[in-house]
């Protein structure tokens, strides 16, 4: 469903409300126990693990109005300039705690994001891609993770790469991966497959490749890194199926009390944006041999 602005306008006050009421009790239970250590009790760690447009921000926003959740988004995305979130004594310290997290990651998540509180209060994480903390100079929470194994991982992909790509350029603008347009591109054939029904997507095989390539090297290092693991895989296809299935399925995953949360986001466009592409030949053969093999009436 399309929003209206009217709408969306006063989606976002009811989202945020909601969330700033959520924070602020947290941020009392983080605060009282820092000033008393006896309310401490052991939290469950996890972090969510995913890229770009899998699902990551419906997921987030239904954990971070959980009683018991505490998400503190993409704490290693290096663009962030603060760090913001219900840690009670460490609020007051933005700046300082992206240099922590720069020059000591391991204590930073242990000593910070990892540490005990009262209850409610009950599990904490947050969100990294694939790409955080390798090497850029912000901070590696990956050795952490390996070595905590009582940190629980929730896995988010996308088993429709062909969308995700799409909805990547059209959330991220950095290339022209994909080029909409009424007109006919020069080469094609003048089929109404082409033309008919307003847009047409013409996709850059090329760099459709470049993105499978690199998303099956994510995998595989994910995989190579965290073998033997228990590790909850969630698809963008299924939070869009069954919301109440998958949001039972994490809450029992972290331990905590059931409670019927909403994944609530504004979609891009109406309909399967799939179906719009004119060279989905070229696209469905960028598949073959790829672990999403897979022919364009599946998608």
């Amino acid at each position: 469903m399309t929003l209206t602005l009217g709408k969306l306008r006063s989606f976002n006050i009811v989202k945020t409300r909601e969330l700033l009421l959520s924070r602020l009790k947290k941020e009392a239970c983080y605060l009282v126990s820092d000033l008393v250590r006896s309310r401490r009790e052991k939290i469950q760690p996890f972090v969510l693990i995913g890229r770009h447009r899998t699902g990551s921000n419906m997921l987030r926003y239904a954990l971070e109005t959980h009683p018991q959740v505490v998400h503190y988004g993409e704490l290693f995305n290096g663009a962030l300039r603060e760090i913001a979130g219900a840690y009670g004594k460490y609020a007051y310290r933005p700046d300082s705690l992206l240099e922590w997290r720069r020059a000591d990651a391991r204590a930073f998540l242990n000593e910070v994001i990892y540490r005990d509180t009262m209850r409610p209060v009950a599990a904490v994480g947050f969100k990294l891609f694939y790409r955080h903390g390798r090497g850029d100079g912000n901070g590696d929470p990956w050795p952490v993770l390996r070595e905590r194994e009582d940190v629980r991982i929730i896995h988010l992909l996308r088993r429709n790469p062909v969308a995700a790509f799409l909805s990547t350029d059209r959330i991220l603008r950095h290339e022209p991966h994909v080029e909409m347009r009424s007109a006919r591109r020069p080469g094609l054939p003048a089929n109404g497959a082409a033309n008919r029904g307003g847009h047409r997507i013409f996709v850059d095989v090329q760099k459709f490749k470049a993105y499978l390539a690199a998303y099956d090297s994510d995998l595989r290092i994910l995989d190579e890194e965290f073998s033997g693991r228990a590790i909850l895989e969630l698809s963008y296809e299924d939070m869009s199926s069954n919301v109440s299935q998958v949001i039972d399925s994490v809450l029992d995953f972290l331990g905590v009390a059931r409670s019927p949360l909403q994944l609530q986001t504004a979609r891009q466009s109406e309909g399967d944006v799939v179906k719009l592409i004119a060279n989905l030949d070229e696209v469905a053969a960028a598949h073959r041999g790829t672990r999403w093999d897979r022919v364009p009436d599946q998608w």
